[in-house]
């Protein structure tokens, strides 16, 4: 008798831990809503971002709660972001994860042809990709960054195929580059 009393309360015990863990692994799977939208207002005395979102073609203003370590140097008025949060009982999205998807001035710089590249700025240190295309393809580095860094930038994918493309014709892969009309790859 005592030893089916036993085995009764171990079974028990284990059916009430499984519950407990399943129970638990749910509640913490809804990671919360996941909202997209651009940046409008930024309140860093309130510990707040206001956000711009479409929802269904309707642009709607989200209020969103950012913790206190927040960074707000890292954001601008004008980026997209994504969040991941849920809605306290005001309304405002709380949020958990916070991914900046495009930076503003990042867009503006491009507009403007004044994209800051690193190694471009940097003439002491090549960029790795465009190094190792002109080991492998026996060409002169300073010529390939010439293209990377030129007003308006050539970008290192299609620098990589007129470099492929010359291996196949034989011919030097400046001509793709600096054709008159724009090379349409792929078709």
């Amino acid at each position: 008798m005592k030893k089916n009393r036993k085995s009764t309360l171990g079974i028990t015990l284990i059916i009430t831990l499984i519950l407990a863990v399943m129970t638990t692994g749910i509640a913490f799977a809804d990671g919360g809503e996941i909202v997209e939208g651009t940046v409008v207002g930024i309140y860093i005395d309130e510990l707040r971002l206001e956000l711009e979102v479409d929802n269904e073609g309707t642009l709607e203003l989200v209020s969103v709660i950012v913790g206190e370590n927040f960074n707000f140097d890292s954001i601008v008025i004008g980026d997209l972001v994504t969040l991941t949060g849920v809605y306290d009982e005001d309304g405002a999205l709380v949020v958990s994860e916070l991914k900046i998807m495009e930076r503003a001035k990042d867009q503006e710089k491009l507009q403007e042809g004044e994209l800051e590249s690193y190694y471009c700025d940097n003439e002491d240190q090549d960029h790795p990709v465009a190094a190792k295309a002109a080991i492998t393809y026996e060409v002169d580095y300073l010529t390939i960054e010439g293209y990377l860094c030129a007003e308006p930038s050539t970008p290192l994918g299609q620098i990589m195929l007129a470099l492929q493309t010359a291996v196949l014709t034989g011919e030097d892969f400046t001509v793709y580059l600096n054709s008159l009309e724009p090379i349409k790859w792929g078709t």
